[in-house]
């Protein structure tokens, strides 16, 4: 028992770390070391400066340099031709506004719109400028009537700094004194305490100058005298400081003193004789290096410039890293928020509120998941369950399970907790109900969470599911339908988000899951953890840094799917030290009461406060730094470009300031391009080549933070010169030429028109006697078509009644003969002619049927007809020919059997196919049946007979094919005759015939009638 108190002992004091973090705590800044190779073609920055709008500026021996966050700009001889020495000196703001340098020649130049712009005016006081300038004009016949008039009378042996406080007003500092100027007449003079070097700087609207050996005196120009100052600092920083060095930003009213390891600025307190030393940011190296040093107007971005070791940039950061325990590597950390401080787990002890509550043992227990509730915490070890009272300093084990526990969360005295496959609940620390299923994979329950009406819902790397009951120890789960890795759920409303890894994110609205838009990199597809802030923004963590929208914009995009979620992307330039986060543990994520929200990285957790990041995405303005024309610089214009005739390419190069976030540049030439075009991420030049003649507009925006209403935009107007031959007067021209060629055309053609109306008509008489000669032929040949039609519609007749009425006599008469004679030799005669004259009765018929066709004497006329009176007459018909050949026929269809068809046609089809089957069947039997197959009338002539031979049936499936139909080929062997007539007339019923031939078996003959 000792043993496992001891061990609950360890077990207690597991990796659980807890901070209250100041928000008040000191500045922390990221930091960005140029040097050469970076830009630079040498490591010597000699002065610095911050342009409101973004840039930084700084000289060295090669040039003077501008650097957007990004990319360099050098300003040198190679480069601007009115550049004459490369070596340049200060950078000096003046008190309107504007901002100087000089090159070593004493050369001036102004910066402006970014751009460095030669003045063409030179002084021999260069060297000598510090601070700022007065009014340009003024400053330039001061320094005329000091260098030629006046210096000897002021007493001015070296004027070491030149210092104005207003626009004529300024002060000269000498080797004994300081001497005040309005414009060039010297107001006063103030006697330098004692020997030594001196700076003049400025705090707030306060005049003081510094002494090298740390004494620092407010300039009373009321009173016309010098006032020590009391420094408020400790004794440390006061002894550690580098005595002399007031480096004074001159724009922006910043002055800054050098310690041995660190930077400090000077504030005032309580009066302009107290003046406070302020820790600023450690040094990068030693501090004899450091020349000058600078910041913006915010004082986010500090600069120092040194001796051969190029420049630092520091960057104030927007978020911070906490260092929970620097030495313990796993990155791996849960997070909650407990009693106003984080609670974090893997790590080597526990604090609440800066007091350490116990020390961890052993060092190297595995903590996956925390929750808590009042004072208690719940934690995991492995496979067990505990709970630690705060208060009273104990630890109860709830609970042993069998695979290790990956997630806890609860709901007052509810509690859930999840493993590699059991999901568990727990109420007032009992075990009651239990889920095991195969469907939990070994990593185990990623996330637990509450929607607002009380439903439970859990997840791991399958999916999602809801907790629909629990009864007799079993807890009721229903999957949900998502095949997705969810690390992470959240509630908004009535929306629930799902973090996914591998999907984005996923939002259910409405009993509908929908996929958000991801962004262009697809970093969002491997997300984490989520916050939602007061501000209504969602913060999402992925392993590419974090992410932000609006709410707003979420709910834009559930009411239309065609518009998008912006996002704003955070990375290592807001002061991470990675932007790799993680959601391994549960939950990896928190938000406490005044704003902070926490994820942990791979390499400690990070804090940053929503609210201070409302303007952290800067959209700054667009420029344009320089435009060519065939790849010739021009002077660039911000609002219109001329392009001449010859210009074949232009060539437009953006410039915006990138300290915080790079530019995403969209532009249109409205007139040319139909859409807008998204430059690619690393390109700032918009390119056209041989544009059309025409004026254009050129839209650009810089399409980056979550509000698009606000995005910078710059348009330009581009018109293009029209060649001569686009020109109105070149036009005209062409005009009056081609109205004069056309009449001219006109005439010839007029002329040409009569000769050929003449020609014509000839033509036409010609025709006309020709067409009259013609026409007569047609009526002749017509009237003799006529006599023929009639004389073949005779012979028609005259075979129907001359010939085929004998022939059936003559069968008939022999017939009769043969019954009356007993004459052997006579009956065989007379059975002959009866045979013979029958079968041409037959041929003699169907060569009319043909010809009837042929002539389209034949028309199908369909009635209702009963179908078995029809084929028992035709029966009867051929009763006596089938009889001769010892045949029966059979007639197997149904008295009540009526079908749409036309009967003298469909009389003369069966009666054909009737007639083949006596003719060619010796002792057989002839079945006529009738069938409807799919709704199809079927009628069927099934002989017994030998069938035909391959030739004949051969013959017979091409004539029905219709690939072989002449009457004269067909017949010319007394065969086939029928079937020409049967596929002829069945073609009239639109009917189809198949014809079924079986050797020694019969054939088959099926009509199939519509």
């Amino acid at each position: 028992m000792k043993v496992k108190a001891i061990f609950l002992q360890c077990i207690l004091c597991i990796g659980l770390c807890a901070f209250h973090f100041n928000l008040d705590a000191q500045d922390t800044y990221t930091l960005k070391h140029l040097k050469q190779g970076d830009g630079l073609t040498q490591n010597t920055v000699s002065s610095i400066y911050f342009s409101a709008n973004g840039f930084l500026w700084f000289t060295t021996e090669d040039g003077i340099i501008r650097y957007d966050g990004a990319k360099m700009f050098v300003y040198n001889s190679a480069q601007n031709e009115s550049i004459l020495n490369d070596r340049f000196r200060n950078i000096i703001p003046s008190i309107t506004g504007n901002v100087y340098t000089q090159s070593s020649d004493s050369k001036f130049f102004e910066i402006a719109n970014n751009k460095l712009n030669p003045l063409g005016q030179k002084h021999n006081l260069g060297s000598q400028i510090t601070g700022i300038l007065p009014q340009k004009e003024v400053f330039d016949n001061f320094s005329e009537k000091f260098l030629f008039k006046d210096s000897n009378q002021w007493g001015i042996v070296f004027p070491y700094q030149i210092f104005a406080f207003d626009t004529f007003n300024f002060m000269v500092l000498s080797r004994k004194n300081i001497l005040v100027f309005n414009q060039t007449t010297l107001k006063q003079q103030i006697s330098l305490p004692g020997h030594g070097k001196y700076a003049i700087f400025q705090i707030d609207s306060n005049y003081y100058i510094g002494s090298d050996n740390g004494t620092i005196y407010y300039i009373n120009l009321t009173k016309r005298k010098l006032e020590k100052c009391e420094l408020l600092c400790n004794k440390m920083v006061e002894a550690n400081l580098y005595k002399g060095n007031f480096f004074f930003n001159a724009a922006q009213r910043n002055t800054y003193l050098l310690g041995n390891k660190n930077v400090y600025n000077l504030s005032i307190q309580n009066n302009p004789q107290s003046i406070s030393i302020n820790y600023v940011l450690p040094l990068p190296i030693d501090r004899s290096y450091i020349i000058t040093i600078a910041s913006n107007i915010s004082g986010n971005e500090i600069a120092l410039g040194t001796i051969n070791n190029g420049i630092y940039v520091y960057r104030k950061a927007l978020f911070s890293n906490l260092d929970i325990n620097p030495n313990f590597s796993n990155p791996y950390n849960a997070i909650t928020i407990f009693n106003k401080g984080i609670l974090s787990t893997k790590q080597h002890f526990f604090k609440d509120n800066l007091a350490q509550l116990y020390p961890i043992y052993p060092k190297s227990i595995d903590i996956n998941s925390i929750y808590t509730h009042n004072n208690f915490i719940w934690f995991s070890y492995k496979t067990n369950l505990f709970k630690f009272d705060t208060l009273t300093k104990k630890t109860k084990l709830l609970y042993s399970f069998s695979k290790d526990v990956s997630c806890i969360n609860g709901r007052g005295d509810s509690l859930f907790v999840g493993t590699n496959s059991e999901f568990s609940y727990f109420f007032k620390d009992s075990f009651c109900a239990l889920y095991n299923s195969n469907t939990l994979p070994k990593n185990g329950i990623t996330a637990i969470n509450f929607s607002p009406n009380g439903a439970i819902f859990f997840s791991n790397c399958v999916g999602l599911f809801k907790v629909i009951g629990i009864h007799s120890q079993k807890l009721f789960v229903k999957d949900q339908g998502i095949n997705a890795c969810v690390r992470d759920i959240i509630f908004h409303k009535e929306l629930m988000f799902l973090c996914t890894y591998g999907k984005g994110i996923i939002v259910k609205h409405k009993g509908e899951y929908r996929k958000l838009n991801i962004d262009i990199n697809a970093f969002l597809s491997k997300s984490h953890s989520l916050q939602i802030d007061k501000n209504e923004h969602l913060w999402i963590s992925t392993n590419n840094g974090i992410f932000e929208t609006k709410m707003a914009l979420i709910y834009a995009y559930l009411a239309d799917t065609s518009k998008y979620v912006l996002y704003n992307r955070y990375g290592t330039a807001f002061g991470m030290r990675t932007a790799e986060f993680n959601g391994g543990c549960y939950p990896s994520s928190a938000q406490d009461s005044t704003g902070n929200i926490f994820f942990p990285s791979i390499q400690g957790i990070v804090r940053f406060n929503s609210l201070n990041l409302a303007h952290a995405i800067e959209l700054n303005p667009i420029y344009i730094d320089q435009i060519y024309l065939n790849r010739l610089p021009i002077p660039s214009s911000d609002t219109i470009v001329y392009v001449s005739t010859d210009v074949e390419s232009i060539k437009i190069k953006l410039l915006t300031s990138q300290w915080l976030n790079q530019a995403d540049f969209e532009y249109q030439l409205i007139g040319y391009n139909k859409n807008p075009i998204r430059l690619l991420e690393a390109d700032d030049v918009i390119s056209f080549t041989n544009l059309p003649a025409g004026e254009y507009v050129l839209n650009i925006k810089n399409i980056v933070g979550l509000n698009p209403s606000r995005y910078p935009q710059k348009q330009i107007r581009i018109i293009v010169a029209k060649h001569y031959y686009e020109t109105t007067w070149f036009q005209l021209l062409i005009i009056v030429f081609l109205g004069g060629l056309i009449f001219a055309v006109n005439l010839w053609n007029r002329k040409m028109l009569l000769k050929r109306n003449q020609t014509l008509e000839q033509t036409i008489h010609n025709s006309t006697d020709e067409l009259k000669k013609t026409n007569e032929v047609l009526s002749q040949a017509n009237l003799e078509l006529n006599q023929s039609v009639n004389v073949k519609n005779k012979l028609i007749s005259i075979i129907s009644h001359d010939i085929i009425t004998p022939i059936k006599f003559m069968a008939i008469a022999a017939k009769n003969t043969f019954k009356k004679d007993s004459n052997e030799e006579l009956s065989q005669t007379l059975y002959d002619i009866q045979q013979t004259a029958n079968r041409l009765h037959d041929n003699a018929q169907n060569v009319l049927n043909w010809i009837k066709y042929q002539n389209n004497l034949i028309e199908a006329k369909k009635t209702n007809i009963a179908l078995y009176p029809l084929v028992e007459d035709l029966c009867d018909l051929l009763h006596d020919a089938a009889k001769a050949n010892n045949n029966i026929i059979i007639n197997e269809i149904e008295p009540d059997e009526i079908i749409l068809s036309d009967g003298v046609i469909l009389g003369i089809l069966i009666h054909n196919l009737l007639s083949n089957a006596v003719k060619y069947v010796k002792n057989g039997q002839i079945n006529i049946s009738f069938e409807k197959v799919n709704n199809q009338p079927v009628l069927t002539v099934a002989d017994t007979g030998m069938g035909m031979s391959p030739s004949h049936f051969k013959r017979v499936k091409s004539i029905i094919s219709k690939t072989n139909t002449a009457l004269i080929y067909d017949s010319a062997n007394g065969n086939a005759l029928g079937y020409i007539i049967i596929s002829e007339l069945a073609s009239l019923l639109f009917a189809e015939i198949i014809v079924l031939n079986e050797v020694g078996k019969g054939v088959t003959v099926k009509l199939i009638i519509p």
